[in-house]
This record gives C-alpha cells, structure tokens and sequence, in this order.
C-alpha cells in the first residue's frame, strides 16, 4: 500500500488509478546494489547484502523529501519544502508503470528505494553536522533520484552517530585552502 500512496503523488493521481494499473498480487524484481550515476555512490541494500565485519555498512543514506510545512493544517493549501532525512536501505525495487491513454500516463519505469527511516534522537547541534540516534522507525519508498548519498554509522556509548562523510570532506578541504 505504501508504494500506492508514494505512485500517487508522484502521477497526481487517486490511488485508485494507481491500483488499476498495478494489480495487489504484481510481483517487482528487488535488487541489492544500486549506483547513482555519474560518479555517484554505490548503494547496498541491508536486506540482500551481508555485511563483513571488515567494510563499512553501505545501506545508511541520506535523502531529501518535499515536506508539507502546513501538513497538520487539513484546510491549509500545501506549501512544501526539501527536508534532510536519514535511513537504512533495505532493498531497490523497479516498478515498471504501463502506459495508459485513459489516465494520461506514459509508460516508464521507476527505481525506488525501501527504506526504514532512522528515528534521530540528538539533531546535529555543532559544525561538524552530526546527528545521533538509537533505533530505526517507519518504512518508505524513496526515489533513487531523491537519494543524496551514503552516511556512515558509529556506535558511541549507546548511541549512534550518523558520519556524513562528503560533509566532513569538504569542510576539510575549505580548511586547507
């Protein structure tokens, strides 16, 4: 139901058109990797790729969202703006949308990503931009598109840090110069 809702807004469409065109029992091919083009990092999703004690856990990422400001306001129209946000991939799936003349939409294929939200207990405060937190919260599909990078994880008494590290690269390069 969730990659309905998500179909939805993304077509600006009911939900209902959404379920006409991706019958409840469609089966979706569900990949382990993905890599952002252009030089972009390579994703690994939790769920399809084991983790060796030796590497960094590549399935922590962060993406943006448009996020309506006036969302708690039902009467309000929508204003919306990015939002940073936090998670673990735990696959890629491709949904391939067919073509439909009687609702206006072409065929195409999309890949998203299902990840399980990181819950951030402690927003990043100081200038390094490190957020902390201690457990994984709800689930959603993120267009690979919205994805802006894999963030490393660092257990500290108790907690976890999320690394940044494109973040902390460039602030060491502006220092050097």
């Amino acid at each position: 139901m969730k990659l309905i809702a998500t179909l939805a807004t993304c077509f600006n469409k009911p939900a209902s058109v959404i379920q006409e065109l991706i019958p409840q029992n469609t089966q979706f091919a569900q990949y382990g990797h993905a890599c952002q083009l252009e030089g972009g990092d390579v994703m690994h999703a939790h769920d399809f790729v084991p983790l060796r004690s030796d590497s960094q856990d590549k399935s922590f990422v962060q993406y943006q969202l448009a996020v309506d400001k006036f969302a708690h306001l039902p009467h309000r129209a929508p204003e919306f703006h990015l939002q940073d946000f936090f998670g673990k991939i735990l696959c890629f799936v491709i949904v391939d949308i067919p073509h439909s003349p009687i609702h206006n939409i072409k065929a195409d294929s999309f890949i998203y990503a299902f990840i399980s939200q990181v819950k951030i207990s402690e927003p990043a405060t100081n200038q390094c931009g490190i957020n902390y937190y201690k457990d994984l919260g709800p689930t959603e599909f993120v267009g690979l598109n919205q994805i802006k990078c894999v963030v490393g994880c660092i257990k500290d008494c108790g907690k976890w840090s999320i690394i940044d590290q494109s973040r902390l690269l460039a602030q060491a390069v502006a220092e050097c110069n």
